[in-house]
């Protein structure tokens, strides 16, 4: 019963909102996005507000770029460093919209090492 209030308050905010900053999960997010959550990416994907998603839209794998069952449809990511590896996949257009990379201060020479 709090779940289904939780996701109705969530989904009147959503609803009246002009803009949304998607930051739920981060990276390290595996396994399918299981409720409340779900709801809340969905009413967020319903609306009509301008979507941006900190470094990766929520519900989505980094690694694969495939949803985890649900995933966030931004506008623009704003990711730091780098893109993500599951940026490249094409499905993972749809969710990540235009990608703005911000330098977070990581030196250079680590970058190269591990890319």
């Amino acid at each position: 019963m709090r779940e289904q209030n939780f996701s109705k308050i969530i989904a009147d905010l959503i609803a009246k909102s002009d803009w949304i900053i998607d930051a739920i999960f981060g990276t390290g997010l595996n396994g399918l996005v299981k409720s409340p959550y779900d709801a809340v990416i969905k009413a967020i994907n319903s609306s009509h507000a301008e979507i941006i998603a900190v470094d990766i839209p929520s519900g989505l794998d980094c690694d694969t770029g495939k949803p985890l069952g649900i995933a966030v449809k931004a506008k623009s990511t704003i990711t730091f460093v780098c893109n993500k590896k599951g940026f490249s996949n094409l499905e993972a257009k749809n969710y990540i919209g235009q990608v703005h990379i911000v330098d977070i201060g990581i030196p250079k020479v680590l970058l190269n090492e591990y890319k």
